[in-house]
């Protein structure tokens, strides 16, 4: 059976990360077929971290929970949290997971800003909520054995294939600007 996994992401974060990607490669595009005498493969990397970049902000970094405990991702780092180790989902400056040891993890995607401070975090504090109810959910299915580390860990993270589509798509329209030049 497959395991069940919870994805927590702000769209106020997803569609503009995804707007600024899909601009990345329109703007590239633009100034591939624009320019005879463009560097168009050296332009595709540098296009495509730019790309990657606004992928890691918009979809990336996330808060995933399941039966055995929480990873949050902000950007090119991991946060494991089995489920044991968490002591509290809680708003302070932003979304913080609380570990029984008293360290704090802040998620990158639910993190501080003035606008949510202005506001009261009233968003956040409905995800949080939803979290919790993850939370209980997940711990009356949590299993004995684990399958992630069976303490807090951070580390470096980094999907492999966003990095590779994205320096293909562009790598692929430097060729299409190359062969119609």
């Amino acid at each position: 059976m497959r395991k069940r996994e919870f994805r927590f992401r702000k769209m106020a974060l997803c569609v503009p990360g995804s707007i600024a990607c899909s601009g990345s490669f329109i703007v590239f595009g633009v100034i591939a077929f624009s320019y005879p005498r463009a560097s168009d493969i050296a332009g595709a990397v540098i296009f495509s971290v730019f790309a990657y970049f606004f992928w890691l902000v918009g979809w990336q970094s996330a808060v995933r929970m399941d039966s055995v405990g929480v990873k949050v991702d902000n950007f090119l780092v991991r946060h494991y949290i089995p489920w044991w180790e968490l002591a509290d989902i809680a708003v302070g400056s932003g979304l913080e997971f609380r570990l029984r040891n008293g360290d704090r993890i802040h998620s990158l995607m639910y993190g501080e800003s003035i606008i949510g401070q202005a506001m009261g975090y009233g968003y956040t504090h409905k995800v949080a909520s939803r979290m919790q109810a993850v939370r209980q959910e997940m711990l009356s299915e949590a299993r004995s054995e684990s399958s992630g580390p069976l303490m807090y860990n951070s580390r470096f993270y980094m999907a492999p294939w966003p990095p590779v589509v994205i320096l293909a798509a562009s790598e692929l329209i430097a060729v299409l600007a190359l062969v119609t030049k």
